[in-house]
């Protein structure tokens, strides 16, 4: 048995979907299933390489088919998906060139196709109206849809079209928590008597840092650190454009740096760990925060029930149905919602965090329910055996 990834990013680029590809992938070549990934190149990466026994290759190109897609030689991945001998193809996510190659040319297709939308994000926008409506109009032509959640946007919008859906959850790595090592506190000099609270994203402008930042100012706890753990560029722009990210509460790194030091707050940290330490970090933490404005079904969610940590999470994505069945964590009440983004009320998020980081009770109850969710659903090992399932199915 053969299967051929398409996806846009892949390791050791760090993203969603370069995780959740690699944990599917690597668990696909563990049961003897052989893998073959296309992803997008950069000046730092190879052309091709194994990874953990998965044979990837690297295309320059870019784009979507809305903004128009660059290709390094025109027709050269079309010609070596047709060419691949796998018996399936995993295309993810939607609104990339990788994806939009293929659908473009789906009816040269001889293989199996199973796609997983992972959230449809640009749904709303008009442009994409006229792309969307001819992915649901030939549904058909998939095998199978993986959706991450029956709660969410992409399921909602495909579930009365001809393909046969499939949902199957993101999660976290069983191993990788278990075998954690502790001491992070002590690294970032945060003393034991300290408790911690933690945000984990990259500087996108959709993470929610600054929310994450004026919720815990509001909150006004003792003893209490917390720590904004992601990477982004240092942006020394103009001072506009400063001031518009302000406004949308989508400041840079630089900028909470400069908020932090002008107002000489100590009792927050911005790190950018390696992986090993933020897993230490999630299992030292005493709540997890990620006021997030858009997700599919974040990968951090998971990542805090996998070390007993209880969050607190703008109702983004599936959160609400993530909070509803785990019992493992909060809603923390939204100010306003504009079709697919979130923007999260501050002052009353505030009054929820204090209520709730003062209930020790309450937070290891949290924390229990959501490792236990975890070890039963949540894991790769299980994950990764559905997806297996599919391909092995009679």
């Amino acid at each position: 048995m053969k299967v051929l990834f398409l996806v846009e990013q892949f390791m050791p680029v760090m993203c969603g979907m370069s995780v959740v590809s690699h944990k599917i992938a690597k668990y696909f070549v563990e049961n003897d299933v052989e893998v073959e990934v296309f992803t997008s190149k950069n000046n730092e990466l190879e052309k091709q390489e194994i990874i953990d026994g998965i044979s990837v290759k690297r295309f320059n190109n870019s784009g979507n088919a809305i903004a128009g897609i660059k290709e390094e030689k025109a027709g050269s991945f079309i010609k070596d998906v047709l060419n691949s001998d796998a018996d399936y193809i995993f295309a993810w996510a939607a609104q990339q060139w990788s994806f939009d190659l293929l659908f473009q040319n789906i009816d040269q297709i001889k293989k199996k196709i199973i796609f997983i939308p992972t959230g449809f994000s640009q749904l709303h926008n008009p442009i994409f109206k006229d792309y969307f409506e001819s992915i649901y109009n030939q549904a058909d032509l998939f095998d199978k849809i993986i959706f991450l959640s029956r709660d969410y946007q992409d399921f909602k919008f495909m579930e009365k079209s001809k393909s046969t859906d499939v949902i199957i959850p993101n999660g976290a790595d069983l191993e990788e928590f278990l075998s954690a090592s502790l001491g992070i506190k002590e690294k970032l000099g945060i003393a034991k008597s300290q408790r911690v609270i933690l945000h984990v994203g990259g500087y996108t402008g959709l993470k929610g840092q600054y929310y994450a930042l004026k919720i815990f100012l509001n909150a006004k706890l003792e003893n209490t650190v917390l720590v904004l753990n992601g990477n982004g560029n240092i942006q020394n722009d103009s001072f506009i454009k400063k001031i518009k990210r302000r406004l949308k509460g989508s400041l840079s790194r630089a900028d909470i740096a400069s908020y932090l030091r002008m107002r000489k707050i100590k009792n927050v940290l911005q790190v950018d760990l390696d992986r090993g330490d933020l897993v230490s970090l999630f299992k030292e933490s005493d709540l997890f925060l990620f006021p997030s404005l858009i997700e599919c079904s974040p990968l951090v969610i998971f990542e805090a029930m996998a070390s007993r940590t209880p969050f607190l999470v703008t109702d983004v994505g599936n959160c609400e149905e993530i909070v509803d069945t785990t019992a493992a964590g909060v809603l923390l009440p939204t100010k306003m919602k504009f079709k697919n983004q979130t923007i999260v009320n501050i002052k009353e998020s505030g009054k929820v965090l204090n209520e709730i980081f003062n209930d020790s009770t309450k937070l290891n109850e949290l924390g229990e329910k959501g490792y236990e969710a975890f070890q039963k659903k949540f894991n790769w090992n299980i994950i990764g055996q559905q997806y297996l399932d599919l391909i092995r199915e009679k």
